[in-house]
């Protein structure tokens, strides 16, 4: 696989990270869509890269230890993407 590709691929999935994790309920909302895109449309090297386990961790952060009882947008986004799958 060319090394170009591999390395873009990284680049935009680390970009969307810092969206994803922002405090703004907006920008996380966006970031989540965008991404959801990139999985359904990106291929093979944006899944390989959503794969690593720097980019989990990276995204797990997101989620506190103890959950809430009640669900913000963004959390109820997250969980019906991982419903869909």
């Amino acid at each position: 696989m060319d090394e170009r590709l591999i390395n873009s691929a990284r680049d935009a999935v680390h970009a969307l990270l810092g969206n994803i994790n922002s405090r703004n309920p907006n920008q996380s909302l966006l970031g989540l869509a965008v991404l959801d895109h990139l999985v359904k449309n990106g291929g093979y090297p944006i899944h390989l890269q959503i794969a690593t386990k720097e980019f989990l961790n990276e995204l797990v952060r997101r989620f506190p230890e103890r959950p809430p009882m009640v669900t913000g947008r963004v959390m109820g986004r997250i969980l019906e993407v991982s419903h869909q799958a």
